[in-house]
């Protein structure tokens, strides 16, 4: 996860990470051609390193990515909703015909990440119906992240803290589809909404 991220800053263990991935690559085609392997990284568009994303997978069969639109000069403020069919569409074209998962959905209910639980609630509609239309052999799997929110004294930050900070803590105490003490929201009812 976030393989991005980490090897940022790191372009020597990038490059030997890389060789050794291109290995278990090339020796899984061999031993077990049905299986592909990819690595996790943000999607381009929310990546804070997408040339590190770009190059960890140039040679992956298939493209993990974790998705939650950010505004990119504003941490942990989200786009609009609608973010993501367009930016999906883009991936799912630039894919060069790979197929792409995402282990890590997520959007936030809080004022705090310009957002609120109606916009919530229509990111998942946005997102079940993308899903439902999509070829499951080129969008594998979407997973939405966190089903309940945290309790709050997990999420909590010091008065003092920053403004990314606080948007942070509000961000993971505030992305589940339902509140922390079980409490559905309207993203909640969107997903278990029949088809």
């Amino acid at each position: 996860y976030e393989a991005d991220a980490y090897f940022a800053d790191k372009p020597e263990e990038l490059k030997a990470y890389r060789r050794l991935f291109q290995g278990a690559v090339e020796f899984l085609r061999k031993v077990a051609p049905h299986l592909v392997a990819g690595i996790t990284t943000a999607a381009p568009g929310e990546s804070a390193a997408p040339e590190v994303a770009a190059q960890l997978h140039q040679k992956s069969p298939v493209l993990f990515y974790l998705y939650t639109p950010f505004l990119r000069d504003k941490p942990f403020v989200h786009r609009a909703p609608d973010a993501l069919e367009t930016d999906w569409k883009k991936l799912l074209d630039a894919a060069g015909g790979r197929p792409i998962a995402f282990p890590e959905v997520s959007f936030s209910s809080a004022a705090e990440n310009g957002s609120s639980p109606e916009k919530q609630a229509d990111f998942v509609r946005r997102l079940r119906r993308f899903l439902a239309s999509s070829d499951g052999r080129k969008l594998l799997f979407a997973r939405y992240v966190g089903w309940r929110d945290p309790p709050p004294e997990m999420t909590r930050v010091s008065p003092g803290a920053s403004d990314i900070t606080r948007r942070k803590a509000s961000f993971f105490a505030n992305r589940g589809l339902k509140r922390s003490n079980g409490d559905p929201k309207p993203a909640w009812r969107e997903w278990a909404r029949a088809k």
